[in-house]
């Protein structure tokens, strides 16, 4: 077989040779033979195992001058192979070019049944980089109230909310919690409303004293979720392995329902809970953790999957091997249809601009004016023409 293009599997755009390209393992689920009526979430026809690899498109199928990341690190142990190797002969299997004979040492139940995706690097860059802020999204957790600088008195006789937060700059006002949710009160009891997230925290605590210095930093206030959970779940398994026992009854515990929350912040798990990152499937409510990927890959690549993921659910897109694509693919015709599309979002906003509340109206309102101001089609036509 000649050279081809590939087809990104979500923007079905072609990958020609030379193209920065990332590939991501897959594996068929295991309910896909029974979704002839349609699927629902992006795993249901394909999971993702692992995180990405990086590099550029061969022309044959495959991607060459792989980046030595972590992650390929990662694959590389768990098979017992080199990523080449692994590439070379998933791909061979999957086409069925020399009857799929596996040679890899370790895991080889799992290695048989994988098949892989690729997509534009700039395109996975894009979708990787859309975050959610703990800030404005995340509860008042201890990681924050220490922020604040709040320090825990000892529990008062609240049934939910025993943990109490007090602080030196706030005479006469106590934070309430139980771990993750919780309410500020005055010296009366009154509960001080609309306090959900740490934005709203910030304040009212500068409105109930304007000379109150917060301690947040623009880190602070820009981290996203999954990261901030990322580096707290490294703490509460670092904190399960120092508080080791020889308590069969607490060890069993600890197996049944897992790693602790470190703080109030959720495990990595609920947010990767289809993704089978670390090569095995777990779930926000299970024993299982990544312990290993934790310990192995950096907190970016990590992060980064799992907003990707995010981008794909929020896209109403699905996983699966991406299509061959003809060499004499129309890039003229992807230009025009980009033009129909961006018509079609444009027409989804000024909809939606009828039925939102004013804080979504000035934001879509500000995305529509930078639409209306950007001639880009016509601008790209004169170009062209």
């Amino acid at each position: 077989m000649g050279s081809f293009n590939k087809q990104g599997f979500i923007s079905s755009l072609p990958i020609c040779s030379g193209d920065a390209a990332t590939l991501i393992f897959l594996k068929p689920n295991k309910y896909c033979d029974s979704k002839q009526g349609g699927v629902v979430y992006s795993t249901d026809w394909y999971e993702p195992v692992f995180l990405p690899v990086f590099g550029e498109y061969d022309d044959y199928g495959r991607i060459e001058n792989i980046k030595r990341t972590d992650s390929v690190k990662f694959i590389e142990d768990y098979f017992g192979l080199d990523i080449k190797s692994i590439i070379d002969e998933v791909d061979d299997n999957g086409v069925g070019r020399h009857g799929g004979t596996i040679t890899c040492t370790k895991n080889e139940e799992l290695y048989e049944k994988l098949t892989f995706a690729l997509e534009h690097t700039s395109v996975y860059e894009k979708m990787a980089s859309r975050k959610r802020l703990y800030y404005t999204e995340g509860y008042v957790v201890e990681y924050f109230l220490n922020k604040f600088g709040f320090f825990k008195i000892e529990d008062n006789s609240d049934t939910r909310y025993k943990n109490t937060w007090i602080h030196t700059d706030l005479p006469g006002y106590e934070y309430h919690s139980d771990g993750q949710w919780g309410h500020l009160v005055d010296s009366n009891g009154k509960k001080v409303d609309y306090i959900y997230h740490v934005d709203d925290m910030e304040r009212e605590l500068l409105k109930l004293n304007p000379n109150f210095k917060s301690n947040l930093t623009d880190e602070d206030r820009n981290i996203c979720s999954v990261d901030l959970s990322i580096e707290c779940t490294k703490l509460a398994i670092q904190k399960n392995e120092d508080e080791k026992t020889d308590d069969i009854k607490l060890e069993r515990m600890r197996m049944l329902w897992g790693i602790e929350k470190y703080q109030g912040v959720p495990n990595i798990t609920e947010y990767s809970s289809r993704l089978l990152l670390d090569g095995r499937s777990y779930s926000h409510d299970s024993s299982g953790q990544p312990t290993e990927l934790l310990k192995t890959v950096n907190g970016k690549e990590i992060g980064d999957m799992i907003r990707f993921n995010w981008s794909i659910s929020d896209l109403s897109s699905k996983y699966q091997p991406s299509n061959y694509g003809s060499q004499d693919e129309s890039i003229m015709l992807h230009y025009e249809m980009l033009k129909c599309y961006r018509e079609v979002i444009k027409n989804k906003l000024i909809d939606r601009l009828d039925y939102m509340d004013q804080d979504e109206v000035d934001e879509y309102e500000e995305i529509f004016a930078e639409i209306k101001a950007d001639d880009r089609a016509d601008v790209i036509d004169l170009v062209l023409g």
